[in-house]
Formats: C-alpha cells, structure tokens, sequence
C-alpha cells in the first residue's frame, strides 16, 4: 500500500502494473488502496475512477465504449476523432485526470505455454496502455495479472512501475489466523500450516475459515499430510479447497456450486433457478435471495463475494473446486445466463 501511495504520487508514473498468482489479493489489494486507503488522494486532480474487470467481460472494444460513454454520461466529457477506438480512449486520457482500474487482464494475455507469455492479445488495450506510459497525463491506469506485462517492460522504471504482489510470510499468516479466529491452535502449528500452502492468500483464508470452526485434530493431521505430497501451489490451494468443501454444510456447498457455475457475476435469483436443476436434489428449496445474501457475507465470505450491486461471484480456484458437484446443471446456467431468468 505504501508503495501504491509513492507511485500514485509521483506525476511521472502514469501506470501500475501489479501481478500475482491466481488468489493472491490482487483484486483485493487495488480496491482496497482506491477505496478504503485513500489511494485516490494520492493523485491530484483526479475526476473519476472506471473499473473494469476482464473475467466479467473480456471484450477490450466493450470496455472502451464503455469508458467513453461513462465519460459522456457521468463527467459531459465527449471524444471525437478518427474514429479508432485506441485513439479516442487516449484522448479522453489526454482531456481528463481519471483513475482506470483494468483487472484480470490474464484472460486477454498469451499464456506460459505460449511463445509471447504475458503479450496483450488485443491491439486496442496495447496501444491505450503503450501510450499511456509514454505521454505525460495527470491520471493513472491501474493494471492486474497473474502474468507480466510483456508489452510494458521497457517503461518500467519510466512511466510504468511493476508490484509483484508477496504471499504471506509465516508470521503474517499465523498472525491472520489468529485474528480469524484460530488463535486456540498454537502459532508454530498456525505457521507450518501458512507455509504448507507458500503463503497463499486465498488458501490462507479458507484455512482461518475453517480452523475457526474447530475441526477434529485428526482431520486436521489428514490435510497436513495431503499438502506435504503435492509440490505445487495450485494443487495446495485446491486441496485447501475440496478439505473446506467436505466441511461446509451441505446446502452452503450446494450454493457455492451454483455460484461456481457462472463465469461472470449474476444475481441470486439466477444462481436459485440453476439451484432447482434435479442435480441439486431439492438442497437449497425454500432459499430466497434474502437467504443465500446471509450466507454468502456470513458463511462463505472469502469464498464467494456479494457485490454492491446485489450480484454474485466466486474466485476462478473456487468455481474450479465447487462446480464439478453439479456440472449436469450446466447448461442450465448457461441458457440462464445467456436468456435471462425463466419465466416464474
């Protein structure tokens, strides 16, 4: 967060790359500095702040006629010119301080296994985000990724600067686990717990959700041994995952596995119709959006998130897990998603 708060400050960085793992709190660590740690005043002159998340939408077109019509809408700002879409958007750049938050650019990226790992597939977001490191601006572009951004590399250190979000050391996820309410298990126990998952976030929060219910030590032993013969991170976290899904209540895993169902965030209505799909087995009957709003802020906080706007999602590691309960009940979500809700 200091770091943000000095890059933000400085008028000749005009772009922050921050890059981590899948569930290591990118997302977390930018909302929260933009709305709760005062990120915004640390860029003079700011006028608006647009977000955009590529899980939700990976269009690059959809997001700059989104920007240019907020930009409209919300701040009387139009753009005219030549009609490319890169142009106008780095106009509106040009005209008007704004904070613009683009997260999850990983689905619009080339892969590891690819021969550019980390290269921008869409030729508007490279040129918007080229040039917005190589001409002076007031406002400040904020990138996420679980991949470097390949495009960027010769402005770091310019008008670019690159945050590699940190897993928790073992003392600062024994810390979390105290707080989260497993300060009954000794803090050696709590750190060999954090590094047996390398310190990653999502993981390390599941953990406290869980140790906080108090689970027998035998179940406990039998998740340390699961971690210690896997090597890599990703199979820690899902083995993390599936031990959490196999103590949730069974309606609650039910619920996270229609949410799981869903790419993109939808409203609890969308997520109940799914829920009536005979794979359910009448679990969540008699729910009401009241009801899974309680569960997912109590419950399943950390494992699915109610956004402001009363719609739901779940992490891309946690619909991987949670999903596989009720995949015959995906077509449904997806002519769900794809129509609307059925009538009635």
């Amino acid at each position: 967060l200091a770091r943000l708060d000095r890059w933000a400050a400085d008028p000749q960085v005009t772009l922050i790359g921050v890059t981590a793992w899948g569930g290591a709190g990118k997302t977390a660590l930018v909302t929260h500095w933009a709305q709760e740690a005062g990120g915004l005043t640390r860029r003079p002159g700011v006028r608006g702040v647009f977000g955009w998340s590529f899980y939700a939408d990976p269009s690059a077109e959809n997001w700059a006629k989104a920007l240019l019509e907020w930009a409209k809408q919300s701040l009387g700002i139009a753009v005219t010119g030549s009609g490319r879409m890169a142009a106008a958007v780095l106009a509106l750049m040009q005209a008007v301080p704004l904070l613009l938050v683009l997260d999850g650019l990983e689905v619009v990226q080339e892969g590891p296994a690819g021969g550019e790992f980390g290269r921008l597939l869409d030729g508007t977001l490279r040129e918007v985000l080229a040039g917005a490191c190589q001409e002076s601006r007031s406002g400040l572009v904020l990138l996420t990724s679980r991949f470097p951004f390949a495009d960027l590399e010769t402005f770091d250190g310019v008008g670019a600067r690159m945050l590699e979000v940190p897993p928790f050391t073992p003392a600062e996820g024994a810390a979390l686990l105290a707080v989260a309410g497993a300060d009954w298990l000794a803090e050696g126990e709590r750190r060999d717990l954090v590094a047996s998952v390398d310190g990653h976030a999502l993981a390390t929060g599941v953990l406290g959700g869980l140790l906080a219910d108090r689970p027998p030590v035998s179940e406990l032993a039998a998740l340390r041994t699961d971690l210690n013969v896997v090597a890599r991170t990703d199979a820690r976290v899902s083995k993390v995952l599936e031990f959490y899904a196999g103590w949730l209540a069974e309606p609650d895993r039910y619920l996270l596995a229609a949410v799981s169902l869903f790419a993109r965030p939808v409203p609890a209505e969308a997520v109940l119709a799914v829920a009536r799909h005979e794979v359910f087995g009448s679990r969540l009957a008699g729910w009401t959006p009241a009801m899974v709003q309680a569960a997912v802020h109590a419950r399943l906080a950390g494992l699915a998130s109610w956004h402001p706007d009363g719609m739901i999602s779940a992490h891309p590691l946690v619909r991987d897990t949670f999903r596989r309960l009720v995949m015959d009940a995906a077509e449904t979500a997806a002519d769900t998603a794809l129509a609307g809700l059925p009538t009635g």
